[in-house]
Order: C-alpha cells, then structure tokens, then sequence
C-alpha cells in the first residue's frame, strides 16, 4: 500500500532520516538512503514522498520512496 508523507530529517552524511506520514503526525517513521528509488536523490527538509512501509527489527520503515513533484 502506497503512503504520502513529509521528509522531517534527512542526513546524507550518515545515510538515514525520518518521514511523517500524513495524517500521523506523531509517528516518526525511519529510512534509510538506499530506500529511495532514485539512486542519486538526496531528500531535503520538507520534501514530499510516496513511500510503502514494513516492519523490521519489530519497527516501521519506510522503503520504495520516491520523491514527489510538486
């Protein structure tokens, strides 16, 4: 299932960040940098993404993400 959300944080130096899921404001949700589709995307504060979530280490995670045109 496909979900929509906001980039809250993203370091390209160590590789992962945080997503906001719309609608679920409180939930943090982490990812990874080679989780987004494309390759040589670096995600900025505030971008938006489509993103498919699963759980790893009994923890949700965003991969397949994809950045949104706006």
């Amino acid at each position: 299932m496909m979900h929509f959300g906001t980039v809250k944080w993203f370091s390209p130096d160590e590789h992962f960040g945080f997503l906001i899921e719309d609608g679920v404001e409180k939930e943090e949700i982490f990812f990874h940098q080679t989780n987004i589709l494309t390759l040589d995307t670096i995600l900025e504060n505030g971008d938006r993404v489509s993103f498919e979530v699963e759980y790893k280490n009994k923890k949700l995670q965003a991969i397949k993400i994809q950045p949104l045109e706006e």
